[in-house]
């Protein structure tokens, strides 16, 4: 539970929807992140009938090292990249993450 869903509180109905798995599965998944006291499971305030899901401090851990896992491995695959790579690579990524409107950066004018 990546992306939007580590940041928010969502809805069961929403993150079945982002995660692109039926409510009954995301359900089955959210009762086991419960369990192990991951997520905690709360009603909506403005709707009684709707379940929001949202990060407990276990999780926000957990997701913290795994985030810190990724970007370790990351940088040691670009490490082992010859530079004149690493640097188009770089290039393109920084291209493709301005074109999706995530380049902007304090002291660096958007691409428009």
């Amino acid at each position: 539970m990546k992306c939007r869903c580590a940041r928010r509180s969502q809805a069961i109905s929403a993150l079945a929807q982002t995660l692109r798995l039926s409510l009954g599965a995301t359900s089955q998944l959210v009762d086991r992140l419960v369990e192990g006291e991951f997520v905690a499971r709360e009603e909506d305030p403005d709707d009684r009938r709707v379940r929001i899901v949202r990060m407990r401090p276990k999780g926000k851990q957990f997701m913290a090292r795994l985030n810190e896992i990724r970007r370790c491995e990351l940088t040691a695959a670009f490490d082992r990249l010859a530079p004149k790579v690493r640097d188009r690579l770089s290039g393109a990524l920084r291209d493709a993450v301005d074109s999706l409107g995530g380049g902007e950066r304090p002291g660096r004018e958007p691409k428009g």
